[in-house]
């Protein structure tokens, strides 16, 4: 039984080391839909970057698709602004700073999740690296 929790363990952090280049070098990738909506997700970043505005008059066409919260839209767009990214010429600039930024969040997800499996339920290390491992990589 032993060994194959220590099978399962090694087998999951080898996993996460090819997930995890994997998205590392999708990060830079001229492929413009990864995801299948990172064209609507670009759209919007270049509207709030062209004229501030995230959202637009749903009365008027054309009618776009911002489909998650502001907050991604917000801090893509702060970023985009810090390194000075035109949103009309920068285009993959975008899409790597979205990337970066998806990449980030998808890691202090899993951290988190690791602190409170860890902290709060008590969970042992190696499950708990597990959960971790889960979280980021599926």
């Amino acid at each position: 039984m032993l060994e194959k929790r220590k099978t399962l363990f090694w087998s999951s952090i080898f996993l996460l080391a090819v997930v995890l280049i994997a998205r590392i070098t999708l990060v830079g990738s001229w492929n413009t839909d990864i995801g299948g909506d990172e064209q609507n997700v670009l759209y919007s970043i270049q509207m709030l970057l062209y004229n501030g505005h995230l959202y637009s008059s749903p009365a008027l066409p054309p009618f776009p698709i911002t489909q998650y919260s502001p907050l991604y839209y917000l801090l893509v767009g702060l970023t985009s602004k810090i390194f000075n990214v035109n949103p009309l010429i920068d285009i993959h600039q975008i899409y790597i700073i979205g990337r970066l930024l998806n990449l980030i969040t998808l890691l202090l997800r899993g951290f988190l999740i690791y602190k409170m499996a860890r902290k709060i339920f008590l969970i042992e290390n190696q499950n708990a690296v597990l959960l971790f491992i889960m979280s980021f990589a599926f």
